[in-house]
């Protein structure tokens, strides 16, 4: 049978402390009362197996149907209970009590308390014999050729024959194997050949379907390369600051409990932000969360539920211990985690660090280990490596950066955390807080200067990420300001119902810049042009009459095309791409002392036939351009090939065509080629600007040519053609004397 679910979602009768209070809706988040009893009843579906599902409460919750007790329930996990055995027909009776306050685990100092049912209840009904648990994981060749793929599948209720069919977005298969089940396990192999890697930017997702007798299950599941180089994290081969923000699954009063639509709303607008990477502070969010980070490209990390929480009580450490191994469980096929974090500032003992690291590796050994840390430096360096660990994390607040707090001895700098905690990836897993707020010079100070030591060499004061604390404000009693006010955290990018607040300007102003590429070290060059009485000349506005939009789409292609490394074949030769291309960086009004219009930006790409009207007498036309990009003299083509021509058009009726050849009136706009520098010289021509961008591969040449023009008649247009498609004429700008 297809594997089915009931939900038992909606209102529940509802006791506090004894109290009958009516009914309320479950899920919700409720203010912590102490205890409390929801209940209900259900009739039995009539199906083979019936598991009671439950996705999420807060904090304890004990569960009981039909009088038996089916166990206790940790905060923020999931829990499936088969009750087939105790199911009647009808009036099946169901209570849950929830304790929400006074708990070793659970309950937190760090944000406001919520109890509750908090996330959704259900029947999950399956034939006899169940799929349990799918593990999926892969080893990517070198190169990304191909992918060896391992699909582990956990039966309940007996064994079964097992099959893995595993289809790309498009819906077609790309792999299935199948496998024999023995004391309800089976291991499934394939290999899948050039695999779509999922990235930030390109999240390709696959979809895993498993069969075991009549039951199935579907996953999404994906292939990636996220792994530690040096003192960097490195997603598909190449290295990737992790750009943060941390999220708590909080909104407005409606505590933990949000709407889909509202979950979608708020990771996508994360990720339109500009961040790459969400850590989900500090339990374990919704499902969906992780889901939707699959599906729109963020990478994120997850915990247990720990705040200021002193790990020498056995009761927390047992608490912490199982939401963490619910967590990975959960989530370990989920492509967008990048790793586990098994604390956040906690008052640490080497057991739990030990403990908790050894238990994230024995479910997940895949992905790294860490916890978010605001202990001294001195105790970082004696525990996290130790104790097995893969990378440092801080969380340097402070309003000066040379004023954090990281030392035992109270504030250091920021250089100093970094430059003290350099033989492992080092993130800073929270900084920002009330310092920033309503501060941006200092948001983008402490910014910068995070993005100068990401671009540091390794072994350097390298910094890996950061994460701002925090995405959204929150209710939060018992803090005074600046954190606080009005019983509400004010350290937000956005208020408590995602309205944004003015330092996320700030914030996307600064990815952006980080994401915008080195600012190139621009030069030009104009040898002497000297043109007799250069008073009678003016420039054309040779843009007015064009239409823009389409010459944009031809200057795209010829850009995408134009690097002329390619044929190489060398990957390190392949790298080598323009970075500006020949365009100008700022407008010129002369050339020597030849009046011009050439404005900033890309030249006219005479890719199809153009038309500069004139309507003047004119007595010669001073052409700025006559080079030609993609192909060009003197590296292709013969010298004399006919590649383009200016067509004279008068208002008489005449014309004149002027021939333009290659390596006589036109030569390449490029000054390299290859490892070398050329030097297009043409005997028609005078070279009159030079201007480069990068000394290796974006260097540009353009040319002069003086036409004499009969000023007898009014010259009406000139008419440019490209004859040549491998040939494509670039015209800056035209003049003309009167």
């Amino acid at each position: 049978m297809k594997r089915t679910s009931f939900s038992l979602n909606g209102l529940w009768q509802y006791h506090v402390n004894a109290r009958y209070m009516g009914t309320v809706q479950v899920p919700s988040s409720a203010v912590c009362v102490g205890k409390s009893l929801y209940s209900r009843t259900f009739d039995a579906p009539k199906e083979p197996r019936v598991h009671l599902c439950f996705e999420g409460i807060t904090y304890r919750g004990t569960v009981t149907l039909n009088g038996v007790q089916l166990g206790v329930m940790v905060p923020y996990s999931f829990y499936s209970f088969d009750i087939s055995a105790l199911l009647r027909p009808t009036g099946n009776a169901l209570q849950v009590e929830i304790e929400d306050m006074n708990l070793p685990f659970g309950p937190s100092e760090g944000w406001e308390n919520y109890g509750g049912i908090i996330r959704e209840v259900y029947l999950l009904c399956t034939d006899q014999i169940m799929i349990d648990d799918v593990v999926w994981r892969t080893t990517l060749t070198e190169g990304y050729q191909s992918a060896e793929c391992q699909v582990t599948v956990v039966l309940s209720g007996g064994d079964a024959p097992v099959s893995a069919l595993l289809k790309n977005r498009r819906g077609y298969q790309v792999a299935s194997a199948s496998a024999e089940a023995r004391d309800g396990r089976a291991v499934i192999t394939f290999t899948v050949d050039q695999p779509v890697l999922w990235d930030v930017d390109a999240p390709c997702l696959y979809t895993l379907e498993v069969c075991a007798g009549d039951d199935s299950l579907t996953q999404k599941v994906g292939f990636k390369d996220f792994r530690i180089v040096g003192q960097r994290f490195h997603l598909n081969g190449r290295p990737l600051f992790l750009k943060g923000i941390c999220r708590h699954d909080m909104w407005g009063d409606q505590g933990h409990t949000l709407t889909y639509e509202q979950m979608e709303r708020d990771m996508r607008m994360i990720k339109s932000c500009g961040f790459n990477f969400v850590r989900l502070v500090h339990y374990p969010h919704h499902r969906h969360i992780v889901e939707l980070a699959d599906e729109i490209g963020l990478l994120v990390s997850e915990e247990p539920g720990l705040w200021w929480s002193d790990m020498d009580n056995p009761e927390t450490v047992s608490g912490a211990l199982e939401a963490m191994r619910r967590c990975v469980i959960r989530d370990r096929n989920r492509i967008s985690i990048a790793f586990w974090l098994s604390f956040n500032e906690c008052r640490l003992t080497p057991e739990y660090l030990r403990v908790s690291s050894d238990l994230c590796r024995s479910l997940d050994p895949t992905r790294p280990v860490s916890g978010a840390n605001c202990r001294p430096i001195e105790d970082v360096q004696e525990t996290f490596k130790p104790y097995g660990f893969d990378f440092y994390t801080m969380h340097p607040y402070g309003r000066y950066m040379d004023r954090v707090y990281a030392r035992k001895s109270g504030e250091t700098t920021l250089e100093d955390v970094m430059e003290s905690l350099r033989d492992m990836p080092l993130v800073f897993t929270e900084w920002g807080g009330h310092f920033m707020r309503n501060n941006p010079e200092l948001t983008r100070r402490f910014l910068r200067r995070m993005f100068r030591a990401w671009r540091r060499k390794d072994g350097g004061a390298v910094l890996a990420g950061c994460c701002y604390w925090v995405w959204a404000d929150m209710y939060e009693f018992g803090r005074v300001t600046p954190d606080c006010e009005n019983g509400i955290l004010y350290e937000g990018l956005v208020d408590i119902h995602r309205n944004p607040l003015p330092v996320l300007d700030t914030y996307i102003e600064m990815l952006r810049e980080f994401d915008a590429p080195p600012a190139a070290p621009y030069a030009i060059h104009k040898p002497a042009i000297c043109v007799e009485r250069p008073e009678e000349i003016s420039p054309l506005d040779i843009w007015a009459a064009q239409d823009k939009e389409r010459q944009a789409k031809i200057w795209q292609a010829l850009f995408a095309q134009a690097d002329d490394y390619k044929e190489y074949g060398y990957a390190h030769k392949v790298r080598r791409r323009m970075t500006h291309g020949p365009v100008m960086k700022d407008a010129l009004g002369s050339l020597g002392n030849l009046p011009v219009n050439i404005p900033a930006g890309p030249p006219l790409a005479a890719k199809e036939e153009i038309i500069i009207p004139v309507n003047e007498r004119a007595g010669a036309i001073y052409f700025a351009g006559n080079v030609t990009m993609g192909k060009g003299f003197p590296v292709y083509g013969r010298q004399g090939d006919l590649l383009a021509e200016y067509v004279l058009e008068y208002d008489d009726g005449s014309s004149r065509i002027i021939p333009l050849r290659n390596g006589l009136e036109l030569t390449s706009v490029f000054t390299h080629h290859g490892p070398s520098r050329v030097n297009p010289i043409a005997p028609y021509v005078e070279q009159a600007l030079r201007f480069t961008y990068h000394p290796n591969f974006d260097r540009y040449l353009v040319n002069l040519y003086t036409v004499p023009a009969d000023n007898s008649k009014v010259l009406r247009q000139i008419r440019v053609r490209s004859l040549e498609d491998n040939y494509t004429l670039l015209i800056y700008g035209v003049s003309i004397r009167r």
